[in-house]
């Protein structure tokens, strides 16, 4: 069942018929996105992640498939 309602002085209030009865638990969802206060720690996360993306490195294009070759001298895979 979905209902809606507004806050009016920190209590919810139904807009039209509320058939529960009184004591019924509910679960509530904002219809508008509320931004946080502060950035999560996700977010920060989020935009260390996107800026590393983005910056410049000298490292080699097949490190990935070499890298005992870069960091042992192992001869290299291809």
């Amino acid at each position: 069942m979905e209902l809606e309602g507004v806050v009016q002085n920190g209590v919810i209030v139904p807009t039209g018929e509320c058939p529960l009865p009184d004591g019924s638990k509910v679960r509530i969802t904002s219809a508008e996105a509320v931004p946080p206060s502060q950035p999560t720690i996700w977010h920060k996360l989020r935009d260390l992640g996107r800026r590393a993306e983005l910056r410049e490195t000298n490292l080699p294009p097949d490190l990935a498939e070499n890298h005992d070759h870069y960091l042992h001298g192992r001869p290299k895979r291809s």
